[in-house]
């Protein structure tokens, strides 16, 4: 497994599903060009972490790009060979080969994890995030974490080294 300590921008979950096979980070799906604002002020708020947009190497793909730099967001747009990005007629980030994410990607993989759990499920359970959507809602709109179901709010204050003791900061 390879690692970024980042967070890498995608259309799809067919990409995060491809990419997650052999790369461990935080990923956001915009779902095609769907970019709600939360999720932009999510990414705007990362502080100390590089953001990379691999979008499919198409229309769609210059698009998207395109709408994320009218926002004002800091991030790496990176360019996949088209040639090299094709299964049964589909040309995407999800049809890539394998070779060509990793050498695009080179300078920014590494094989040491740098992620740790500053948030336990426990914990996480414990705080009842786990089960009660208001507090989840209420926690995610005060760390600007975007629109979140329970795992993808996990995730991110983990990947943001969020604690108990923050959490629990918030509501006093």
């Amino acid at each position: 497994m390879l690692y970024f300590d980042g967070v890498i921008i995608v259309e799809g979950k067919g990409d995060v599903s491809f990419l997650s096979s052999f790369i461990n980070t935080e990923y956001v799906v915009l779902n095609g060009y769907d970019m709600p604002k939360e999720t932009v002020n999510y990414l705007r708020n990362i502080k100390d972490r590089e953001i990379l947009v691999l979008t499919d190497p198409d229309e769609a793909g210059i698009k998207i790009e395109e709408n994320l730099s009218k926002t004002g967001l800091v991030y790496e747009y990176i360019k996949v060979d088209i040639t090299k990005c094709n299964k049964n007629g589909k040309h995407g980030i999800a049809e890539c080969e394998k070779d060509e994410i990793l050498r695009v990607l080179n300078k920014k993989l590494t094989e040491n994890n740098p992620f740790r759990e500053h948030l336990t499920v426990k914990e996480y359970s414990e705080l009842g995030l786990a089960d009660d959507k208001n507090r989840r809602n209420f926690v995610s709109n005060s760390l600007c974490m975007g629109v979140c179901n329970s795992k993808t709010l996990f995730k991110r204050l983990n990947f943001n080294k969020v604690t108990k003791e923050d959490i629990l900061k918030l509501w006093k």
